[in-house]
């Protein structure tokens, strides 16, 4: 459509630059530094591609600017992408099933291969490795959300045998 190669979408620089600038602080927001958002002369002509590529820089060179910031923003967007509330509620079945999730992915290597959790996980990490480069946001975790039901299900039968089995023992 544009004939130029575009990094994921023409929305992507700007995203990154949202995620990525002085005043982020890991999840969703307007919080452009108005050097650059109030700039008409930057943006006057340019297409959407261009103004990716423009916006995208200026990520980067703040991120250069203020490379203490990194691994603190990187946390930061990690935890708001895990976060148990969603639009200011609390979410009981995500609370309920985070525990369960973590639990089916350390029993799964243990009781699986690799392999074949390894679609699981990559799809998994594919979702939050694209948090951490853009931003953190709840609803981002979504569409791994069937995934954590399934891990979740690995953990609970796990637990749930595992407890049995101790039953089965204790009342020998």
């Amino acid at each position: 459509m544009h004939h130029r190669f575009i990094f994921l979408t023409t929305q992507s620089g700007k995203l990154f630059l949202e995620g990525n600038n002085p005043s982020a602080r890991g999840g969703w927001g307007r919080d452009f530094p108005k050097s650059i958002e109030y700039n008409p002369e930057l943006f006057k002509g340019k297409d959407e591609v261009t103004l990716s590529r423009i916006y995208l820089k200026e990520g980067i060179k703040y991120l250069f600017a203020q490379p203490q910031r990194i691994p603190w923003l990187l946390i930061k967007k990690i935890l708001v992408f895990w976060y148990f509330r969603g639009d200011g509620k609390l979410n009981m079945f995500y609370l309920v099933l985070l525990p369960f999730s973590l639990l089916g992915i350390f029993f799964s290597f243990k009781k699986y291969s690799l392999e074949s959790t390894s679609l699981l996980l990559i799809i998994f990490f594919d979702f939050l490795f694209r948090s951490m480069v853009f931003f953190g946001d709840p609803r981002f975790r979504y569409p791994i959300e069937p995934y954590m039901i399934i891990f979740s299900g690995v953990g609970f039968s796990t637990l749930r045998a595992i407890f049995n089995r101790n039953l089965e023992i204790s009342n020998i």
